[in-house]
């Protein structure tokens, strides 16, 4: 992850450790944060530097905040126990409200940036989160996978109101989606799935239109200028 002052941020594995890096747009080190549970994890970077990750240990999922120099911010991270030993998304924040959004298992997590409670909601207790969090302006997005409990169940995407979190819509998918779902300004929202196929799903839970590409993908869409680029099998691919 990238900050608007141009520091590039992650996280990675060193013997027994797992640090946390900023490097100033030079490349040189600003801040190394070593902890337990941060390898695999991209943060979020709030625009006054603020550092938010998510962290995975002996089954739990805990989440912190770190300045941009490394100091902790929080009191004490932010713990749950109750998803079932399943990892938790990278983080995605949402500049207008000010929350922080993590999903694991059945479970959306809820972070206010002075990480003074973590609410954790049920969002459907038959399934398990298999993407990030992806917002618009009244709406939270998640994709949750089925298919653990019947390889025929596939997946759903769950439109959920951001004012109280009630679950406003799904949409059912062939297969697991895969990790991230793109929005547009006129709330159009896309994703893929694992047997490739790419979809466009209007706001109010209908379908614009399916990309059968007839071979697998692991591979999540991305918004351009020019309109959307995928990727499957060999092939990067611009859609109009």
């Amino acid at each position: 992850v990238v900050s608007s002052k141009g520091e590039p941020h992650f996280t990675y594995n060193s013997g027994a450790q797992d640090i946390l890096t900023v490097l100033n747009p030079d490349g040189s080190v600003k801040a190394m944060i070593n902890g337990t549970g941060l390898s695999g994890f991209s943060p979020v970077v709030l625009e006054n530097g603020t550092i938010i990750t998510a962290k995975y240990v002996s089954g739990n999922q805990f989440f912190n905040a770190y300045s941009a120099d490394g100091s902790q911010l929080w009191a004490e991270e932010l713990s749950y126990a109750g998803a079932n030993g399943n990892i938790p998304s990278n983080p995605s924040h949402d500049k207008t409200t000010g929350k922080t959004y993590s999903v694991a298992g059945s479970k959306l997590f809820e972070i206010p940036s002075n990480g003074s409670v973590l609410n954790a909601h049920q969002i459907n207790s038959q399934g398990v989160a298999s993407t990030m969090v992806a917002i618009s302006p009244n709406t939270l997005y998640v994709g949750f996978d089925f298919s653990y409990i019947n390889p025929a169940s596939g997946s759903k995407i769950f439109a959920i109101n951001k004012s109280d979190l009630t679950t406003k819509w799904s949409f059912p998918a062939d297969s697991r989606i895969n990790n991230q779902i793109a929005v547009d300004k006129n709330d159009n929202i896309y994703f893929s799935t694992e047997l490739g196929r790419l979809y466009s799903v209007n706001k109010d839970g209908g379908q614009n239109w399916k990309i059968e590409a007839g071979t697998a993908s692991t591979i999540s869409p991305v918004l351009v200028d020019g309109g959307i680029v995928w990727g499957y099998g060999n092939r990067l691919v611009l859609i109009k």
